[in-house]
């Protein structure tokens, strides 16, 4: 009996280190299942931080895209009506010149004081 005895002890410490042995094999897949359910978070929460970044981004570019939009069309009516102004003052330029050159010799007469009518009278006889 004493080989039988040995065999069941033997057994039963079998039994007990199988039953140690899953016991910290299920200890390890249950921590393993803690650490990747962890990185799994971490990267879930990365990614989603990236995607916010992505849109911030993509709002500021949207933004700045409308004011360089805005900034040229009011670039092109200022550039208009610059035209319009430079028009203006050669237009007003051009009535200026006309004005001047078309006072008459009659007109300057009849500014004439007498003491310039004297100097002109003589000045013609001159010629």
């Amino acid at each position: 009996m004493c080989i039988r005895d040995r065999l069941q002890s033997l057994n039963k410490k079998l039994e007990n280190l199988c039953l140690d042995y899953q016991k910290e094999n299920q200890n390890q897949i249950d921590e393993h299942k803690k650490f990747s359910n962890e990185e799994k978070k971490i990267r879930e929460d990365l990614a989603a931080e990236f995607q916010e970044r992505v849109k911030e981004v993509n709002q500021k570019l949207e933004e700045q895209n409308l004011t360089k939009l805005q900034q040229a069309k009011e670039f092109e009516i200022l550039s208009e009506k610059e035209k319009e102004v430079e028009a203006q003052f050669d237009q007003r330029d051009k009535l200026y010149a006309e004005e001047l050159e078309t006072v008459s010799y009659t007109h300057l007469r009849a500014h004439e004081t007498g003491r310039n009518l004297v100097c002109r009278l003589l000045l013609e006889k001159k010629k």
